[in-house]
């Protein structure tokens, strides 16, 4: 039997966890087969779901992935595998980490408009965008010192799963422009160079997986016998035993953007984190909260919002404790500051670093389109000069 995850669906990491630990001891599964070609998550998750998937492999079962197109994470999850397929018009784009933004202080000042910033924190460059036209040496320093060590770790591993010799993966990353214009068919490249093991279109993986693993029915035109890791992680939740705990612990997540209003993909919205915490705060047989987080930070409001939510809680006399995933910065920070305890991952990005905001004003282009304001009001606070508000 194969476990089988070809579809783009949104999942829980923990949830593949359970899935691939549990199917490196399945005796009833041959094989391990992955689609990663439409995977997005961070690195921290990435280098979990890669050891776990060189755990199944080491364990004996045959692991198999495949990508119409590679990129860093993608690439060190599907290089623990057995076999690498890649799809004929595809490429291996691990190509490392790289940071550019667009600098438009020069357009501001062209188009006389004044956005004034305001900053706390030598380091906090959310704002160079409208202040300067190059990176700052504060930014190029934070980026290198996380980004450079995380790249070699990562280049460590595919290189120690593929046999490649030490620095092939850095080669490979810094002539790949070279290598496109003497053979534009990347996927060869990359066969050439083994970091893939057979260039297929997608007809030819249901041939190759049929030869492999072929079906009872003996269908070559359908998938071997196989269960999807929806209905294997099912079938693992039905093994677990039930809880009949009459204790349990609030589990939080704060998962995306910190903004104002309900969450969705992405957004960590604090009126339904707040409401999921005062409903911890009022149910009496929680114990503790977890709280998960695994966000960039975002509007302050927001943020102290849930830090508010959190202290009535704490106020009860129950813990609280953070477990940070991926990155945890700036409002992501800030709503565990009340925990008892934090934990975080060994690639975690955390840290806060300060503060910022910015006040765009048309004086600049009022005077150069000679409009005038004048007016009447009745208090002092009504004369507000609209030019320096936007």
């Amino acid at each position: 039997m194969v476990l089988s995850g070809d579809t783009v669906e949104q999942h829980e990491l923990q949830d593949l966890l359970d899935v691939l630990n549990h199917a490196a001891n399945d005796e009833n599964l041959a094989a391990v087969y992955v689609n990663v070609s439409e995977l997005g998550m961070y690195w921290s998750s990435a280098f979990k779901i890669a050891e776990a998937l060189r755990s199944v492999r080491e364990n004996g079962k045959r692991v198999i992935a495949y990508a119409e197109q590679y990129n860093n994470n993608s690439y060190l999850i599907s290089s623990q595998a057995n076999e690498v397929l890649i799809n004929e018009y595809g490429q291996v784009s691990a190509f490392g980490f790289s940071r550019k933004r667009e600098y438009m202080k020069d357009l501001y000042k062209n188009l006389k408009l004044n956005y004034n910033v305001f900053t706390a924190g030598d380091f906090k460059s959310g704002p160079e965008p409208y202040t300067r036209d190059s990176m700052s040496e504060n930014d190029k320093l934070a980026w290198n010192e996380f980004a450079n060590p995380m790249w070699i770790k990562m280049t460590d591993m595919m290189e120690d799963a593929r046999n490649l010799e030490k620095g092939s993966i850095q080669n490979y990353g810094d002539n790949a422009w070279k290598l496109s214009t003497e053979n534009p068919e990347m996927a060869e490249v990359a066969l050439e160079l083994g970091l893939v093991d057979m260039v297929v279109t997608r007809e030819e993986i249901k041939a190759y997986m049929f030869e492999e693993f072929p079906n009872e029915d003996n269908d070559q035109y359908s998938f071997p016998d196989s269960i999807s890791i929806y209905d294997y992680l099912s079938d693992i939740k039905k093994d677990e035993e039930e809880n009949t705990s009459k204790n349990k612990i609030a589990v939080i997540n704060v998962e995306g953007a910190i903004m104002e209003g309900e969450a969705a993909y992405g957004v960590a919205g604090s009126d339904t984190i707040v409401d999921n915490i005062q409903s911890a705060t009022e149910n009496k047989s929680v114990k503790a909260l977890v709280l998960r987080v695994n966000s960039p930070g975002g509007s302050v409001w927001a943020s102290e919002l849930i830090t508010n939510a959190l202290n009535e809680f704490k106020e009860t006399g129950r813990p609280i404790v953070t477990s940070m995933g991926d990155i945890a910065a700036s409002g992501g920070v800030w709503v565990t500051t009340l925990s008892d305890e934090i934990f975080a991952e060994e690639d975690t990005l955390t840290g806060s670093i300060g503060v910022y905001g910015i006040i765009p004003t048309l004086d600049g282009i009022y005077d150069w389109a000679g409009i005038k304001v004048d007016g009447v009001s009745s208090t002092k606070a009504g004369e507000w000069d609209e030019r320096y508000a936007m």
